[in-house]
């Protein structure tokens, strides 16, 4: 009876027309143009992205070390 009850449910949602939450697609935009938010400012700081990663890739090397010594 309760799977009844929910399809009802769902149909009638499905009737009002009104849409909830995002697709996929959207996410998906959204990410993309966040991406190229932050590579623009990061190359906007002057240290580009490669400056980044080196610098994210030495402080990952350093934290590996650290964890090895203990």
């Amino acid at each position: 009876m309760k799977k009844k009850q929910a399809l009802v449910q769902l149909r009638k949602r499905g009737e009002k027309g009104g849409e909830e939450g995002f697709t996929l697609l959207e996410y998906t935009a959204g990410a993309a143009v966040l991406l190229v938010l932050v590579m623009v400012g990061l190359q906007a700081f002057g240290n580009g992205l490669g400056g980044v990663f080196e610098s994210l890739g030495g402080w990952a090397g350093r934290q590996s070390t650290q964890i090895d010594g203990l």
